[in-house]
C-alpha cells in the first residue's frame, strides 16, 4: 500500500470547491449550500456547537448524520 502524506487541514478554497462538487452531485443550488456552511461553521472544519452534538463545517447532529448513514469526521473525503 503506498504512503500517503498528510498535507495539513484543507484551505477554504479547496473547501469551497469540495462544496461546489457535494452541492452539484447532491442538486443543490451551490450558493444556498455554501451559504449555509457559512452560517453554521465560518467554513471551520472544528466547529463544535458547545450545546449539541453538532460538528463540522454543516453542523450535523451526530443522531441525524448517522441515520442518513454518514461518517462523523472533519474532511471532504468523509460522507
Amino acid at each position: 500500500m503506498a504512503e500517503i502524506e498528510y498535507l495539513g487541514p484543507p484551505n477554504q478554497a479547496q473547501l469551497e470547491v469540495w462544496a461546489d462538487e457535494i452541492a452539484t452531485q447532491k442538486g443543490i443550488p451551490t450558493h444556498i449550500f455554501k451559504g449555509y456552511i457559512d452560517h453554521e461553521s465560518s467554513w471551520n472544519i472544528h466547529a463544535r456547537n458547545p450545546n449539541s452534538s453538532a460538528t463540522g463545517l454543516i453542523q450535523f447532529l451526530n443522531k441525524d448524520a448517522q441515520s442518513l448513514g454518514m461518517k462523523i469526521g472533519h474532511g471532504p473525503d468523509d460522507d
